[in-house]
């Protein structure tokens, strides 16, 4: 089976980024000391293709996260 186009698979996942952006439910989780430093606005999302290929929005190349969060 062919890969998607990883075009179409960046605009999805920019989509959902810019989706969660506008998110503003919930709280940080201050019984994680990394994760209640980091800002609210920061986030980021990345996908690994089976080809080796990664593709990303947000902040990703500009901050690091932690793994406490990352899947789910």
């Amino acid at each position: 089976m062919p890969l998607p186009d990883p075009a179409v698979i960046q605009a999805v996942l920019n989509f959902a980024l810019e989706k969660s952006r506008r998110n503003r439910e919930g709280e940080p989780a201050t019984y994680i000391p990394e994760l209640a430093l980091v800002p609210l606005e920061r986030t980021s999302a990345a996908v690994t293709l089976t080809n080796g290929a990664t593709l990303h929005a947000g902040d990703a190349l500009n901050h690091e996260f932690t793994f406490q969060s990352s899947a789910k």
